[in-house]
């Protein structure tokens, strides 16, 4: 009996050590350590931390957009938007004989009213949770609202007022600080892309009506302050949509919901529960998911010629953690891609700079009857934020080329696979991807 009992004795002993083990090499980042950090990055840990905005009833935008959101969803992909894709309606030369583009505008009279009523508003009121399972079908209806409102200008300015065409953009750049207001990274990427999409129109009316009178249109338009978008509060809002999806995963009920469930409930974010689960799974995670996410949130206030360096390091610092156990999955998983969004942000701004230096081009050529031989003659402020230097021109066989390095400062400008996402204004052809 003595013999059982010592075996019993052993055994529990070898249990708790291969416990103390294991809990060491899941877990080398304390809990509340973190989340003190976290919390003195400004870190929201509760919903209550980071409120979502409000307006009254007469500035909100909110109710429009419930409106709308029918009408985008029942139109689609429709044959007249097909056929606008297939004639290359933003290419050159102008196809201003192609009805289509007419067509789409007169169909969608109704829903362009709507869009220029919703931009009319202060703001946009946010209503929804946190967690893998929150919709943002608004941030979607809008940037196919400033796709519709980019071909509502190119058509107005095909009927005879490129002017008004690029004043009528300031619509999306409204919606563009909507969706950007929306906390978390998604909110912040839809309003980049809704402003993308605002200054490529531009481009393509200045491209085609290339006159001084368009040309200052384009300078006033333009905003040449740094927009209303914030990595680090979009990047502090992602602390609740990661804890959310933690809290979901951290139980074997949860974590089969989180697999086969598309319309779970979002989770109350609450204290976990204690006891062997949360010593192995539940504090690691989230342990892990604050500690990374505090360093970005830190790295993102640095100065530009820095930031990107902290956020590559963080990324790959987080990556690694994948080899130290399966419980830091999501966080090794989920941060990297969060910290590649800074470069987003910088493109922007490079494409703000690239439109505003290739107006600042055209004017010198309608000034002087030939473009400039260096972009120092006509724009000498126009600054890559990408490095700190200017931007790149180069003269091509009957324009020329005003362009960005890009994030890995090493695009020169030229056609081809490289300039596929970078940021660019090219005269008189739109386009340099192959």
């Amino acid at each position: 009996m003595r013999k059982w009992r010592l075996v019993a004795l052993v055994g529990i002993c070898a249990a708790m050590l291969a416990v103390a083990i294991l809990g060491h090499w899941l877990r080398p980042m304390d809990l509340d350590t973190e989340r003190a950090a976290a919390r003195a990055a400004g870190l929201p840990l509760t919903p209550a931390d980071m409120p979502l905005p409000h307006y009254p009833p007469g500035q909100d935008a909110a109710p429009i957009w419930r409106t709308l959101r029918p009408l985008f969803a029942r139109r689609g992909v429709s044959p007249s938007w097909q056929a606008l894709e297939r004639a290359e309606v933003h290419g050159v030369p102008p196809v201003s004989s192609n009805p289509d583009l007419f067509r789409v505008i007169a169909e969608e009279r109704d829903t362009l009213r709507l869009i220029h009523a919703a931009a009319s508003k202060t703001g946009r009121s946010v209503h929804r949770g946190w967690g893998p399972y929150v919709l943002y079908a608004d941030l979607a209806y809008m940037r196919e609202a400033s796709s519709l409102l980019r071909l509502e200008n190119l058509a107005m300015a095909r009927r005879g007022h490129p002017e008004e065409a690029i004043r009528n953009q300031r619509p999306s750049l409204r919606l563009a600080n909507q969706a950007s207001e929306d906390a978390g990274c998604i909110g912040y990427m839809a309003g980049i892309a809704i402003e993308n999409e605002s200054l490529s129109g531009m481009g393509d009316v200045l491209r085609e009506y290339p006159t001084p009178q368009v040309i200052a249109a384009v300078r006033a338009s333009v905003p040449r302050d740094r927009p209303r978008y914030d990595l680090g509060r979009a990047l502090k809002a992602e602390a609740l949509n990661g804890m959310a999806t933690i809290a979901l995963a951290d139980s074997p009920y949860s974590a089969g919901k989180l697999l086969i469930s598309s319309g779970y409930e979002n989770p109350v974010l609450v204290r976990r529960r204690s006891g062997l689960m949360r010593a192995l799974f539940q504090d690691p995670n989230e342990a892990v998911f604050l500690h990374f996410l505090t360093r970005q949130v830190k790295a993102a206030a640095l100065p530009p010629n820095q930031r990107a360096a902290a956020m590559r390091a963080i990324s790959r610092d987080a990556r690694f953690t994948l080899s130290k156990g399966p419980s830091f999955l999501f966080a090794s998983q989920e941060l990297p891609p969060l910290g590649a969004e800074y470069d987003r942000e910088m493109r922007i701004l490079a494409l703000r700079a690239a439109l505003l230096a290739g107006a600042d081009v055209l004017a010198y050529r309608a000034a002087h009857g030939r473009f400039p031989n260096t972009l120092g003659e006509a724009s000498p402020n126009a600054i890559d934020p990408f490095i700190q230097k200017p931007l790149g021109y180069r003269r091509t066989a009957k324009g020329f080329v005003v362009y960005s390095a890009g994030p890995d400062g090493h695009f020169n400008g030229l056609p081809g696979a490289g300039a596929r996402g970078q940021a660019y204004f090219s005269y008189p052809n739109g386009s340099l991807d192959p």
